[in-house]
């Protein structure tokens, strides 16, 4: 098997140095991205190739699906694409969510085709986003947000065992309108870091109307206790 390592890029050089890692004796050699758990990393935190590698996994079998479900009736294309497609653009997506618009674009497209496919309408003036809001499809942008909000809300409420002490602080002063607790924003040096998970999606957690905090369940007594010095 071989070993590999990956740097993380984050300098704004545009040379910067290239760190030499060996292990017994052996020279690690450097590459770009690697896969863990079926999610691409890069190093410089971008989600280029993972967008890339969902929207081709979920083309293909929706491809398939098309070639082979043609005679099928709208309900049974539509549980077809929600069983077999939409997983394949969604997997993993709370621990990663494309923030460049032409790979937001690129998955939404997915799901354009396929609603064209479920309505039987490959008119080119008919309207996509009428066919959505037939089939009651929310965009992907919407639910990948809405995934990742839940995500923080289960690590808030310590379901999940990731720790937050160190990248929630709550605000001093909160807003009397929507979630009662609203947490300050960290501060961020580099558009990687500022779409990461715990910056960007404390954005969305400060602002209920946009994510519809509102629906979220209560627990007082899981609630976790926040403390200010």
């Amino acid at each position: 098997m071989k070993t590999m390592r990956m740097s993380p890029r984050m300098s704004r050089k545009r040379n910067p140095g290239e760190p030499s890692y060996e292990m017994s004796g052996t020279r690690l050699e450097a590459t770009t991205d690697s896969t863990y758990l079926g999610i691409i990393i890069q190093n410089d935190l971008g989600w280029e190739k993972q967008t890339q590698h969902a929207v081709t996994k979920a083309t293909r079998v929706l491809n398939f699906i098309k070639c082979n479900f043609y005679m099928c009736s709208k309900s049974v294309k539509e549980r077809l694409y929600l069983t077999l497609v939409r997983p394949h653009l969604e997997y993993g997506v709370a621990a990663w969510n494309p923030y460049k618009n032409c790979h937001q674009s690129a998955l939404e497209k997915v799901q354009h085709r396929a609603a064209r496919f479920v309505q039987g309408d490959y008119k080119r003036v008919s309207s996509v986003t009428e066919m959505l809001c037939s089939l009651g499809w929310e965009r992907l942008t919407d639910r990948r947000e809405t995934h990742q909000v839940t995500q923080l809300y289960k690590i808030i409420n310590q379901d999940i065992d990731i720790g937050s002490s160190d990248h929630l602080k709550p605000k001093l002063q909160r807003n009397r309108r929507g979630n009662n607790t609203q947490f300050d924003i960290p501060h961020f040096t580099s558009t990687a870091y500022s779409n990461s998970f715990f910056p960007r999606t404390t954005r969305l957690w400060n602002d209920p109307i946009k994510t519809s905090l509102t629906s979220l369940p209560t627990r007082p007594s899981e609630t976790a206790t926040w403390t200010t010095s």
